[in-house]
């Protein structure tokens, strides 16, 4: 957020989560650990829900099938992004040579990623900028994929 422009509008779930942490009683030191993994995997649960459910858009060939970006040592992945306007953002920083996208759900880029013939993991909101922007991205690894597409959070089996 720059301190030259106007402030960005919270949004609804943004105050909620605000409201959330303001109304915690104070903790202990012997519980602040506890608690702080607890709000993060209710967090992680929240976060996962909606990437899988929300639409997000990726590059893709001229057939729409979304491109998988070997990284050698680091693995295989697909990058998706929020809109395709950040999709184009990320394409012209970076100099990628995506020239398609395609828009699909979250659990639908998680099984195309499954369906791979190499391990494959998803990448949200990958950053344009090399050492910043990490704090507004996420990774979910192949090993943890098909348990979100069998197990989605907030079921019996949930992998978080």
């Amino acid at each position: 957020m720059s301190l030259r422009g106007r402030p960005r509008l919270l949004e609804e779930d943004e105050i909620r989560r605000a409201e959330r942490w303001f109304s915690r009683p104070p903790l202990s030191a012997d519980n602040a650990a506890t608690a702080l993994i607890r709000d993060f995997h209710r967090e992680a649960d929240e976060i996962v829900r909606v990437f899988l459910e929300d639409p997000w858009w990726a590059p893709a060939d001229e057939r729409a099938v979304p491109e998988v970006v070997p990284l050698g040592s680091l693995g295989s992945w697909l990058c998706v992004f929020p809109d395709q306007a950040a999709l184009n953002g990320y394409r012209t920083v970076t100099g990628a040579p995506w020239r398609f996208s395609v828009q699909l759900s979250g659990r639908e880029f998680a099984k195309c990623a499954c369906a791979q013939p190499e391990p494959t993991g998803v990448v949200v909101n990958p950053s344009r900028t090399r050492g910043r922007g990490a704090e507004a991205a996420f990774s979910l690894p192949h090993s943890v994929l098909n348990g979100l597409i069998l197990d989605p959070p907030g079921t019996e089996g949930a992998a978080w």
